[in-house]
């Protein structure tokens, strides 16, 4: 028999389009969302380096200066491996955190104290808390087969995630501040971060986990062509973005970090510079013709003094020589000095050519000890000075431990200021200023609160003066100073605080813009992949009844007594019973009428080719009497008829043919599989009358769906539009549904709805146009009706509501229910502007205490700010 059988296609029966969504659904179900028994340790060993690798490639997308990823992988592949795998995932999420943890900080840190092992034991705790809970969340909102394929669920997915996400965030960012891991200036944004980033992950990870390992397999496994793809794509594309733009922001960050350390490096120079002024200022007064006292010398030094307060002291060394050192020594009670060769000590300085002991001192008190120390001693050799004072120079001492700190705990570098001065009542010598280079870095500098790190260094002696740089921290500008004779190497780095005060958040933001857009983005594919698979489904059945239909019709045609056909336009036969066959000798394929005709005697010809052609020309149904010759000079009479059909667009004849002698029982039969095949036809149009109602009815209330209104209410108010009359636009809401469908059931609740619904039908007018727009929401469209008019008559609607009451087991329940009314062209002209303000108005109506109708004001105050 040919494989090809439209007169089987057209008997399609209705128990796929019955059956098919309950297929899809029950087969959902089954498959549930993963067992514990379908995980071995290789599964369960992946989601280890699953969530260890994850997570550290989000520490790439970390936002400085916290440490909370832009995006954390590792939140979403916890909660998708509690759905596929059950609550014995929680113990290797927790050892995958632990891990990742360790690996994380010893790379940072490069050890863990006992801190550093609480922190990373309350993070994984919190991990799997929250892995824990969102597991049991969403398996509960998203139903027992996690298809996603409804937007039921992908809402309550995209509203629960976020929910869940606070649980890390808050219990680890509340133990780190307990330990003292993070400050609390960061606190709180480096909580919202957190809190971004694993929602994020957990939107965009989850659908992905699934793909690779979720139920039901079939379904999951298509979408990683049609929605994987495009997710990872997006995320992809947005993470380069993210970084890109990230590095251009620290570039940005870095230059202005550059000004600001080249501020530094020339707020030191002029601070180096300004001690050689002080110092000739105090060389001015020294070289003066008045005689020098430890009196007028404070007098006139110290009031210079005072405008330097980055000068721990200022000292005034004559130059003695040897045969003049008694002399000195008497005349200004003090003896010459040095420091021991252990330097703990002073002692008395051995005979030298030459001697710059320290006559006077400001500020005296806490000095005292310096008085008649030698100035020219093994710091700073006697060559040097001698070249200082004949060149008239700034000369500056390598570093040098001072002598006021001697005992004191921590090395404090210091730096000793010479100027010569070259003649006056007391002699050449050296005026000098000390400086602690902590305390003068401190007083240059005080405007940078703690924004950078600095340190300076000694080029010929290689000692560093001044370092509060902190381990691990690279340099990232450099400049050179020179001053009295020494040059100076300067380092600075940016501190987490200057990262902190110079933070930009577009990246970021512009990676959870992108990141949104993209989880948008797949919960819409999901929604359109799963309606398809949904269909498929349904066509799988259809196909398979269309099959057991077809193989129906065989059955039936085959068991007819007479003869069956059926004939194409070009004059082959399409289809025929196995009598057909037989009492004609045909072979199973390529037969024409040619081949029929040889068997029929040839005054008959003409007859069969006139019913054919009349046939198809009336479109309509021929019979004719033929007689077949056996070849053994017998003759069998048939009465044979053809009836024009049309199916999938071609045109047929089909007929049977019945022998004169079994006539009785031919007709019977043929009249048999006449009433079949017409109730087949009837079942089909049926059918499709019924899949038409139910594309634009809804099935509960048996109003209009939001596809029909999508359909009609923009060309109404085209319509509107050409003929200038109103349309009200009316919102509706049965109040206190929520509670209802909790007191009583659901089925309490489609009563209420189905009541409601019956009531706008009954008092409606024709023009109306009724819709249920989800949920306890009705939308209706009243075309013609003013704002006035529509008020008047919802009203009234409103009312009859309220009266009504309803049976339902031993409660009697009533409801209300709120409106809120626009009016086209009143308050706007396209369908979603209406819609807006209507519902904008119903919320206005809740928000008076329902039971009321409320009418969108024109005035453009409206809508209220508050809604």
């Amino acid at each position: 028999m040919p494989t090809y059988d439209p007169m089987s296609a057209s008997l399609n029966g209705g128990l796929g389009s019955l059956m098919a969504s309950a297929t899809y659904r029950n087969s959902g179900h089954r498959a549930g969302i993963g067992t514990p028994d379908r995980l071995g340790f290789p599964a369960l060993l992946s989601l280890i380096v699953a969530y260890v690798l994850g997570g550290k490639l989000s520490m790439a997308l970390v936002v400085a200066p916290g440490f909370a990823a832009a995006i954390f992988a590792p939140a979403g592949i916890a909660i998708g491996a509690v759905l596929i795998g059950g609550y014995m995932t929680l113990p290797w999420i927790f050892a995958g955190s632990i891990l990742f943890c360790l690996w994380n900080g010893a790379v940072v840190n490069g050890h863990l104290d006992a801190h550093a092992i609480y922190a990373v034991l309350l993070m994984s705790l919190a991990a799997v808390a929250q892995a824990a809970v969102g597991g049991a969340v969403l398996r509960r909102a998203l139903g027992p087969s996690i298809a996603m394929d409804h937007g039921r669920p992908l809402i309550r997915f995209a509203i629960f995630t976020p929910l869940i996400c606070t649980i890390s965030a808050s219990l680890s960012l509340a133990s780190l501040f307990l330990l003292g891991a993070i400050s609390r200036e960061i606190l709180v944004s480096s909580w919202f971060i957190w809190w971004i980033g694993d929602s994020l992950a957990v939107l965009l990870v989850v659908p992905l986990t699934l793909m690779l390992c979720g139920e039901p397999r079939q379904l999951w496994r298509r979408r990683l062509i049609t929605v994987g793809i495009p997710m990872v794509g997006g995320l992809l594309l947005f993470v380069v973005i993210f970084l890109r733009f990230g590095s251009w922001e620290k570039r940005q960050a870095l230059l202005e970090f550059d000004r600001l350390s080249q501020q530094v490096s020339d707020r030191i120079q002029t601070r180096f510079e300004g001690q050689e002024i002080f110092l000739q200022q105090a060389e001015a007064f020294l070289s003066s013709g008045d005689a020098v006292t430890e009196e007028s010398f404070k007098n006139r030094v110290g009031r210079i003094f005072m405008r330097y307060p980055s000068v721990m002291a200022v000292e005034w060394a004559p130059r003695v020589m040897d045969n003049e050192r008694q002399d000195f020594e008497a005349r200004n009670n003090l003896r010459i000095r040095e420091q021991s060769a252990d330097r703990k000590t002073f002692v008395t300085a051995p005979e030298h050519k030459v001697y710059y002991p320290i006559n006077f001192i400001e500020p005296r008190s806490g000095n005292e000890e310096m008085l008649g120390f030698n100035l020219a001693d093994q710091r700073i050799p006697l060559a040097v000075l001698n070249a200082a004072a004949t060149a008239e120079r700034t000369l500056i001492s390598p570093p040098i431990t001072l002598l006021q700190d001697r005992g004191k705990e921590g090395i404090h570098r210091g730096l000793l200021v010479l100027y010569p001065v070259s003649s006056g009542p007391e002699g050449p010598g050296f005026v000098a200023s000390v400086i602690r280079v902590n305390q003068f870095m401190n007083n240059a500098l005080p405007f940078l609160k703690g924004q950078l790190y600095l340190r300076i260094v000694d080029r010929e002696a290689t000692v560093t003066l001044f370092d509060n740089f902190q381990a691990g921290t690279k340099t990232s500008f450099e400049a050179s100073l020179h001053f009295g004779g020494r040059d100076y190497h300067l380092q600075t780095a940016p501190s987490a605080e200057y990262f902190r005060s110079h933070r930009a958040w577009q990246s970021w933001a512009i990676l959870v813009v992108g990141l949104s857009f993209t989880a948008l983005l797949s919960m819409a594919l999901l929604l359109s992949t799963g309606h398809a698979a949904r269909i498929e489904a349904l066509v799988i059945s259809r196909t398979a009844d269309l099959n057991d239909e077809k193989n129906f019709s065989e059955t039936v045609i085959n068991s007819l007594p007479g003869v069956f056909y059926m004939l194409d336009r070009a004059g082959d036969l399409t289809q025929w019973n196995s009598n057909f066959g037989r009492v004609f000798s045909l072979g199973e394929s390529n037969v024409k009428t040619e081949d029929v005709l040889k068997t029929i005697v040839k005054e008959d010809h003409a007859l069969i080719e006139e019913a054919i052609r009349r046939v198809y020309a009336t479109r309509g149904y021929a019979e004719v009497e033929v007689r077949q010759d056996m070849g053994d000079g017998k003759l069998r009479h048939y009465l044979v008829n053809g009836q024009y059909t049309k199916i999938a667009g071609r045109h047929y004849m089909f007929g049977t043919g019945m022998d004169l002698t079994e006539i009785q029982n031919a007709r019977a039969r043929l009249h048999g599989a006449n009433v079949e095949l017409e109730r087949r036809v009837k079942e089909i149009h049926a059918l499709q009358a019924l899949l038409q109602e139910q594309a634009i009815r809804d099935p509960l209330s048996g109003l209009y769906n939001r596809r029909y209104l999508d359909e009609t209410l923009d060309r109404e108010l085209s319509k509107a539009q050409r003929e200038g009359y109103p349309i009200s636009i009316v919102m509706g809401d049965i109040d206190h549904f929520k509670n209802l469908n909790d007191t009583y059931g659901h089925q309490a609740g489609d009563a209420v709805i189905r009541l409601l619904s019956g009531l706008l039908r009954d008092h409606a007018r024709a023009s109306d146009i009724l819709c249920r727009f989800g949920g306890e929401e009705f939308l209706l469209v009243m075309p013609g009706i003013g704002m006035d008019d529509a008020y008047v008559r919802v009203d009234q609607w409103r009312a009859l509501f309220a009266q009504q009451r309803l049976s339902f087991g031993v409660f009697e329940l009533s409801a209300t229910v709120s409106f809120g009314i626009s009016a086209y062209p009143v308050h706007g002209k396209t369908a979603e502007r209406l819609i807006a303000v209507a519902d904008e108005a119903l919320y206005l109506a809740k928000a008076n205490s329902r039971n009321r109708v409320e009418c969108a004001s024109p005035s453009e105050g409206w809508p209220p700010p508050n809604l």
